[in-house]
């Protein structure tokens, strides 16, 4: 089904989660295995900017606009259409998305 997965052009699954197609005789990615890993994604970019959050909470400031904008960008990413055409929001370029070290404090 077309609309259920997308065609990879490969002799072997490059992916466990792949399955052979019969009728299109090709390996595809399941819709829904592409969207578990949409989420993985989308979850490991939330937590890169946790720390953000709580430091925010720990001085009794408000998170940034931007940061508030990016981080809801990346809730909505699963409300997205199509799981193999994400469009992934980019994070604020004014500060670097690492949390700081205890050297840094």
């Amino acid at each position: 089904d077309s609309q259920s997965s997308k065609l990879i052009d490969k002799k072997r699954p490059t992916d466990p989660a792949q399955v052979f197609d019969l009728a299109a005789c090709c390996w595809v990615m399941p819709a829904g295995a592409q969207w578990e890993r949409v989420r993985r994604e989308r979850d490991r970019l939330m937590s890169a900017t946790d720390w953000r959050v709580t430091r925010a909470m720990e001085i009794g400031q408000a998170l940034a606009p931007e940061w508030v904008a990016y981080r809801q960008a990346l809730r909505d990413v699963p409300l997205q259409p199509d799981p193999f055409a994400i469009d992934w929001p980019a994070a604020p370029a004014d500060e670097s998305t690492e949390a700081p070290t205890e050297a840094q404090h």
